[in-house]
């Protein structure tokens, strides 16, 4: 902490759209809110310069990096860290609200828990009713943290990118998210923190990370994700980028996958037809089956790609929504 009571941290935002302008002002407001805020905030605009020019005519305290195109959420990730100085980055997403005490606790986990980075709790904030038919267990397709995930500070093999903070050297040690895998645009692909965060402890064996559920933010949930065509697309896409890292680091690294495929689902498949929810527990099969699909193919064929990508993009201007 330094001698202004701010943090030793720069906190990331990455924007890519100028329909979730008014969520990232809510984000930014809620990180200048932090009981200990970011000595600095860096937004990254992703290829749309609506966006930017708005943030800049805006006159803020922020750091303003605009790429020319869109590059993808790890790409922008990366941008944004090379401009950081300080010890620590946080990463929260745009469309995402911390809690005043969100950072604090995350660097104060790191401390006391000696570890290289920690990721908070997201919970979810839906635009409408949150849908009956949606496990509980698949809240992860939707950004936000799901039953199976540990109730108390422990560590884990990784954080999640939308809700975490990390070291700043561990990307001097391992370079940046692999900017093959995650989010462009409005796709579904994932898997970049799992895959840094790997990279991370083949480096250094002696790095851990700290699930921190006292840390918390609200995620919004838009009415276009919480639909089965969406969620399901998200279980495919994670299924490929796991292939991809059974490929780089054997399955052994997969470890907290197959927990969750032999104690948390079969015991939220129980639950929900103990209590008839039937569509429920039919949702959970699906999504495991599209992950299952997914992970095979990428296996078999080593291509990261699939059918039921959603919404390609083809220019930064229909990504930018003007």
């Amino acid at each position: 902490m330094t001698s202004s009571g701010t943090l030793d941290v720069t906190a990331v935002v990455c924007t890519h759209q100028m329909l979730r302008y008014p969520q990232l002002l809510a984000c930014l407001e809620s990180l200048h809110a932090q009981t200990r805020p970011p000595q600095e905030i860096i937004v990254v605009v992703d290829g749309c310069p609506e966006v930017a020019e708005a943030l800049t005519g805006r006159g803020g305290p922020e750091t303003v990096v605009a790429l020319p195109e869109n590059a993808g959420l790890s790409a922008a990730r990366n941008a944004g860290v090379q401009r950081v100085s300080t010890e620590w980055v946080a990463f929260l997403d745009d469309d995402a609200i911390a809690e005043e005490t969100w950072l604090e606790r995350l660097q104060a986990a790191c401390r006391e828990m000696g570890t290289v980075g920690a990721g908070g709790w997201s919970a979810p904030l839906f635009d409408g009713s949150e849908p009956s038919w949606l496990p509980p267990e698949l809240l992860w397709t939707v950004g936000c943290s799901y039953r199976g995930m540990p109730s108390v500070r422990t560590l884990i093999r990784n954080v999640f990118g939308g809700c975490a903070l990390l070291r700043r050297d561990l990307f001097d040690l391992v370079g940046g998210f692999d900017v093959d895998l995650g989010r462009r645009g409005t796709g579904t692909d994932g898997g970049e923190e799992a895959e840094f965060c790997l990279r991370v402890t083949a480096a250094d064996p002696a790095a851990r990370f700290a699930h921190v559920p006292d840390a918390v933010i609200r995620h919004r949930v838009g009415e276009e994700r919480a639909r089965p065509r969406y969620v399901l697309a998200r279980c495919y896409s994670d299924g490929k980028s796991k292939g991809v890292i059974a490929r780089s680091r054997g399955l052994r690294a997969l470890g907290a996958e197959s927990s969750f495929l032999l104690r948390v689902v079969p015991s939220g498949i129980v639950a929900c037809l103990r209590t008839g929810r039937v569509s429920t527990a039919a949702a959970l099969l699906a999504g495991v089956a599209a992950a299952s699909l997914g992970y095979l193919q990428s296996r078999v064929t080593g291509v990261f790609a699939g059918p039921l990508s959603t919404s390609p993009v083809t220019s930064s201007r229909q990504l930018c929504g003007s």
